[in-house]
């Protein structure tokens, strides 16, 4: 064990006269007044700083309205850029992809699915375990979301064997933009 290192005692200050007091009260003066000019410039930078967060903020949310109105914009007007799905403007390019999630059955959770999944396992499951000593051992049951995603898009499994596991592909256009890199060339 590592030897901790003595701190020493505090030294309370020693007043003995009332010019102790006098030299205390000074001190205790200057300090105070550096404190207050140290909080006063800090206060000044947080003020200008706020100021510099406010701006920002209400350019990030122009920039969050401009997005939502492209994506608007573009979603409307998808059969002027078919078949590519892809317009290329002097500032950036806009693209429509079709986004697709894995979503449980309209009316179900994922513990539904979870639940029908699971069910026919936990039988055989069970005199495992009894065999297996189970009460030392845990187990944890979840949905491979992500499996199940890559082997519908690998065409392992359709949307009817999605369907008889209570899982459903949502598909819809998600609006993609890319900005250029520099202004565009007059």
């Amino acid at each position: 064990m590592p030897d901790r290192q003595q701190t020493k005692p505090k030294q309370l200050l020693l007043i003995q006269t009332w010019t102790d007091v006098d030299r205390s009260l000074a001190r205790q003066r200057k300090l105070q007044q550096a404190v207050t000019a140290n909080t006063t410039t800090l206060n000044e930078r947080r003020r200008a700083l706020d100021a510099q967060l406010a701006r920002n903020a209400a350019k990030l949310k122009e920039l969050r309205d401009r997005k939502r109105a492209v994506e608007r914009y573009t979603l409307k007007h998808l059969p002027d850029i078919e078949p590519a799905r892809t317009k290329e403007l002097n500032h950036g390019v806009v693209s429509v992809r079709l986004a697709r999630r894995l979503l449980p059955l309209p009316g179900s959770s994922w513990a539904d699915v979870l639940d029908g999944l699971k069910a026919p396992l936990l039988d055989r499951l069970g005199a495992l375990l009894k065999k297996l000593a189970g009460r030392y051992v845990r187990v944890r049951f979840e949905v491979n979301k992500q499996q199940a995603f890559e082997d519908y898009q690998n065409g392992v499994i359709t949307d009817d064997d999605l369907a008889q596991l209570g899982m459903r592909i949502y598909a819809r256009n998600a609006v993609q933009i890319k900005l250029a890199d520099t202004d565009a060339k007059a």
